[in-house]
């Protein structure tokens, strides 16, 4: 796992942001990590899903990923992946519900990948790492900073105490 402050240059880390508290066309999702399991808390939040090439349209959200063009190579060449194997873009936003609690552990997909979780806004809310099912690790957000580790290591997001937490998350093919 690798932290990486100040992705980009501020005034793009602020373009960023602000056009995801304005201009995001969000979408609910009943539970933040997808699982399906059953007799368990849901920890409900929205999402912004701008490409995935599992999906039956990989071009989810056209304008976004238009937009994303040149961050997407600034955020691989920081996290020494190759921009042409991105495989998925999606933000997430998180709501004051029962914070500091850990959401589900999860991985994104099965593939072997890389993960770059960029940390969109100032926000509480940490992103725990496990390792055989314990916390190993974890980290809190810090806007413009990001997180690179190992698709294939379980994690999961928590809610912040107050405000919303946005992240974005980028997944490499390796």
């Amino acid at each position: 796992m690798k932290i990486i402050e100040n992705v980009l240059p501020v005034e793009q880390s602020d373009w960023l942001e602000n056009m995801c508290l304005t201009q995001g066309q969000w979408l609910f999702l009943p539970d933040s990590s997808h699982k399906d399991v059953k007799d368990r808390k849901l920890w409900p939040s929205m999402s912004l899903p701008v490409f995935c090439v599992e999906s039956d349209r990989p071009v989810q959200n056209k304008q976004w990923l238009d937009q994303m063009d040149v961050l997407v190579h600034t955020f691989a060449i920081a996290s020494k992946c190759n921009p042409s194997k991105l495989r998925r873009i999606r933000f997430g936003m998180y709501f004051p519900i029962d914070p500091g609690v850990s959401h589900e552990p999860h991985i994104d997909t099965s593939y072997k990948h890389i993960v770059m979780l960029y940390y969109v806004n100032d926000s509480d809310g940490d992103t725990y790492f496990y390792e055989k099912g314990i916390v190993k690790d974890k980290v809190s957000p810090k806007k413009n900073t990001a997180v690179v580790f190992d698709g294939n290591t379980y994690h999961a997001s928590s809610n912040p105490s107050k405000d919303v937490r946005i992240t974005l998350n980028l997944n490499f093919g390796v």
